[in-house]
């Protein structure tokens, strides 16, 4: 199975790391319970895979699931560009650890069939959310690009993307900016401002 995280920290055993900085979700959003899978197939005939997926993860929240796991449990997707996101951020817990350093944040993921909690987040020019997520959490190629004020997106593909142009708002789902940047001796964190967060799959 897949881990959806930045391949170069994996080999190190780091994943992705979330911070619920400012968000509505938190008082009166949503908060779901999330079994991210895969999904082949279409109409009744939908086959889905549970994956192991990183905190900070941008996923595409949908339909209940049905099954004996809570009445809140939904199905859960790695979003798209244009996708209307949440965010995974399921309070990190290893049991298996072995060390001190194994059982912190970084070497968390959610493991697949598990439950992961998803995080609401709201896009407002004035008024948006903040959240963070380690820099592994960005493409490579993109890394260098993360400063104040560069502007992101997601890659389809379970990673966000910096730039310094402005996207066209129109073609993206989720569009957030560089809050700020925060490092410890562990790990950077980049916190993201939401600009807008709407399905724009139309």
């Amino acid at each position: 199975m897949a881990i959806f995280g930045n391949l170069t920290e994996l080999t190190t055993g780091q994943h992705g790391i979330f911070e619920s900085s400012l968000l509505k979700s938190q008082i009166s959003g949503h908060l779901w319970d999330c079994l991210v899978v895969t999904e082949s197939g279409s109409g009744t005939s939908i086959t889905r895979t549970p994956i192991n997926v990183d905190n900070g993860t941008a996923v595409k929240v949908g339909a209940f699931t049905h099954n004996n796991n809570g009445l809140q449990e939904r199905y859960a997707t790695i979003a798209s560009a244009r996708d209307k996101i949440g965010v995974v951020g399921t309070p990190a817990l290893i049991k298996d650890a072995r060390t001190q350093v194994e059982a912190t944040e970084g070497y968390f993921f959610n493991k697949a069939g598990d439950d992961s909690k998803v995080y609401e987040v709201v896009g407002d020019e004035y008024d948006g959310d903040i959240f963070g997520v380690s820099l592994n959490m960005f493409t490579n190629a993109s890394q260098a690009s993360v400063a104040k004020d560069a502007y992101v997106i997601l890659d389809g593909n379970g990673k966000y993307i910096a730039q310094a142009a402005k996207p066209t708002m129109s073609s993206f789902g989720f569009v957030g900016q560089v809050h700020s940047i925060y490092k410890n001796n562990t790990y950077t964190l980049v916190r993201i401002y939401v600009l807008q967060n709407v399905d724009n799959n139309n």
